[in-house]
């Protein structure tokens, strides 16, 4: 049970679920057990078959972060820069 303060400051449940996958959570929008916040990307194919419904007009521009090891291998370090190109490539918003 995760608990919060309400104004009095005593513990006050919460419902929330614990969804350990990225297709779990798609999953669990598309069996409507709640609403979800999901990269439009990964959900083209339920839009257009009004599997879901987009909630807002409004595109979020969000910052993408890449983490990686700072490790010193020239394969790594060409995977990483390959993988940002293509994600700069792919995500490019028209």
């Amino acid at each position: 049970m995760r608990v919060c303060p309400n104004s009095s400051h005593e513990p006050k449940e919460l419902n929330y679920h614990i969804v350990p996958s990225v297709a779990g959570f798609k999953k669990f929008a598309l069996l409507g057990y709640g609403y979800a916040l999901i990269p439009k990307i990964d959900i083209i194919t339920e839009l257009k078959k009004k599997q879901l419904v987009q909630l807002c007009s409004e595109v979020w521009k969000i910052p993408l972060y890449w983490h990686y090891w700072a490790i010193e291998s020239k394969f790594y370090q060409k995977f990483n820069a390959d993988v940002i190109q293509h994600s700069i490539e792919k995500l490019k918003t028209k």
